[in-house]
């Protein structure tokens, strides 16, 4: 092993080590490790192409243009398709009754309030209890007074 110093400053200085073999016998036993190394990958490159000989191979001609097997992916195609058809036409289905109960919810709601508009307009009250009137007229005048005070800035 070598040392070898590097002046870095006035009064720095750093040691490098040398790792390089300097011996015979330090080469030689680097070089023993390497062929250790290659032996076992080699070893291990060998188990496998002997576990490939023993597995099944398969022809891909005969997987490939097999009519039984293109006839089975085309069925399961249009199995595919007619499901995703029948999909549709749900969602459809869905969708138009959703569409249908949202007519009848907003057709009710805007009866109820043109009668009680059209009541209200022809001079007939509505029966409410004079504490809610009260409640309600004291939220508007709160309301009307924060939103008035705060563009007025008071």
């Amino acid at each position: 092993m070598k040392l070898n110093v590097k002046n870095l400053g006035l009064d720095d200085v750093a040691l490098e080590i040398d790792s390089t073999p300097t011996t015979v016998d330090e080469l030689a036993e680097e070089t023993k490790e390497q062929v250790d190394k290659l032996h076992k990958e080699a070893e291990k490159i060998e188990e496998v192409t002997e576990d490939e000989k023993d597995a099944p191979r398969l022809d891909l001609v005969d997987v490939m243009g097999s009519e039984e097997r293109n006839a089975k992916a085309l069925d399961i195609l249009e199995k595919e398709r007619m499901l995703q058809v029948e999909r549709e036409n749900e969602w459809k289905k869905e969708k138009k009754s959703k569409r249908m109960k949202r007519f009848i919810k907003t057709s009710i709601l805007v009866f109820v309030v043109a009668v009680l508009f059209l009541a209200w307009y022809s001079g007939y009250r509505i029966p409410i209890p004079d504490e809610w009137v009260v409640h309600i007229q004291g939220i508007y005048q709160s309301a009307y007074d924060a939103v008035t005070g705060y563009f007025t800035g008071n």
